[in-house]
């Protein structure tokens, strides 16, 4: 059961409704946050989020694929006649289908389908008023997609590219997703990630379980099991970072790509 969204998510969900009435975007609790230094210099949160928040993503191509095994979306499926740079509306079939379980790739090592934000740049948090960055993000602040402008999803540190151990360690956790339809850009030493370019929307759902993708490359990574929950009340929720995820030395190593039976525990802190 998800707490009530609090009073700075008012205008971002506003924004959502707006252009499409499943549609939503996160709260979140304590902001305490701490300044981190690098290429684009980006806000830590040191808040642990509460048990009740869902798990910021972001899902590329490489996740949700149309006419492909096992799902066979169609294009209108997953609002691929509609993608825009600014496109937040929930993915059709995912807001047809809440309470589903089904199975969805998550790539190949190197060409990963499920990214992680670990802390967030600084120009996102004051490029709207939503009430936060990944906030803004959802809403489609100008920069973040919105007025066709993405000039701040560029080269965003502390992005990482879930390989097994990082999928396998969010099983049982809500997640809330924004989808793009191309690729998430990786570069490495330092990691950095581009998440420009067209979306699809937004979708949410359980993790529920991961297995080794058996039988295909010797670089698949694993299938990944989810319950499609609502995005509305998910994304409208609070959110967390997955801070601890793991951070891939290169675009091959690791090549993590079977499923263990034990990985460390997630770290999940307050989304600025």
């Amino acid at each position: 059961m998800h707490s009530r969204p609090t009073r700075p998510l008012i205008a971002a969900l506003a924004l959502l409704a707006a252009a499409c009435r499943d549609g939503g975007a996160p709260t979140g609790a304590d902001e305490r946050a701490t300044l981190v230094t690098g290429p684009q210099a980006t806000i830590a949160s040191s808040a642990t989020a509460d048990a009740a928040s869902a798990v910021f993503l972001v899902l590329d191509a490489d996740a949700i694929q149309k006419e492909t095994d096992p799902n066979q979306f169609s294009d209108r499926d997953i609002n691929d006649d509609i993608k825009a740079k600014g496109q937040r509306r929930v993915l059709r079939w995912f807001a047809a289908n809440v309470g589903r379980t089904i199975d969805l790739p998550s790539g190949e090592v190197g060409s990963e389908g499920f990214h992680a934000p670990t802390s967030v740049p600084r120009s996102w948090i004051t490029a709207g008023s939503a009430g936060g960055g990944i906030r803004n993000l959802l809403a489609a602040a100008p920069g973040l997609g919105g007025q066709d402008n993405d000039n701040l999803l560029d080269k965003i540190a502390g992005v990482r590219p879930l390989r097994a151990t990082g999928v396998t360690m969010l099983r049982g956790q809500a997640v809330c997703a924004l989808v793009l339809a191309g690729d998430v850009g990786t570069n490495y030493a330092p990691l950095t990630a581009s998440l420009q370019g067209d979306a699809y929307g937004i979708v949410a759902f359980d993790l529920v379980a991961t297995r080794t993708n058996r039988g295909q490359s010797s670089t698949s990574l694993p299938w990944v099991t989810i319950r499609v929950r609502d995005a509305q009340s998910t994304c409208g929720g609070p959110l967390a970072l997955f801070a601890n995820a793991p951070a891939p030395r290169s675009s091959s190593e690791p090549n993590d790509i079977a499923v263990r039976a034990t990985v460390p525990a997630p770290i999940l802190t307050v989304a600025p």
